[in-house]
């Protein structure tokens, strides 16, 4: 039998020889979601993931994820993990998916292998929009600043965050700004 690590060793080598170059592969475990309600429709497939042995935490560091709800009240939010893939990498996680063109438009492509929600706390958490603040801002590429209540505001379907989680409790928010 051959192990989750052993099937993505490669894929490991690949990004570390990769470097910091402009093109990276992202590959995390589902994160959960926040109260504001969002149905994203993401390609989903069958493929390993990374996913820790509690599939309710996460691991400390930053994750691509959608937003499925925002709980003001209690500090919370619903994510779902996703992986984020770029360049090359997009083209080919996006022929393996099966994707209509290829490579994909805007040379990304997102790919939701597990539909898992998780909840997190969100402690003093900066949180920054662009495309949902494009309207107000003017650009919808520059990041603004807003606090929890705002963001539960938004539609937050089919929007990409980053989330940045340290030990089980959400220290930051990034909408990933898509063309």
């Amino acid at each position: 039998m051959v192990t989750a690590a052993a099937r993505w060793a490669p894929a490991v080598l690949v990004l570390a020889l990769a470097g910091c170059g402009a093109h990276r592969v992202v590959e995390l475990s589902p994160a959960p979601a926040v109260t504001a309600t969002a149905t994203p429709t993401p390609t989903v497939t069958d493929s390993p993931s990374a996913a820790p042995s509690d599939s309710s935490v996460l691991t400390n560091g930053k994750h691509p994820a959608y937003l499925s709800q925002v709980d003001v009240a209690n500090g919370i939010v619903t994510i779902d993990v996703v992986q984020f893939f770029t360049g090359s990498a997009a083209a080919e996680a996006a022929k393996q998916d099966g994707a209509a063109e290829v490579p994909p438009p805007n040379d990304y492509w997102i790919r939701n292998a597990n539909k898992l929600l998780r909840t997190l706390s969100v402690a003093d958490a900066t949180i920054t929009v662009n495309t949902l603040a494009g309207e107000t801002s003017g650009n919808s590429a520059k990041d603004v600043t807003v606090n929890l209540t705002q963001l539960a505001g938004y539609n937050l379907a089919n929007h990409l965050f980053w989330v940045t989680v340290e030990d089980g409790t959400v220290t930051r928010i990034a909408e990933q700004f898509l063309p």
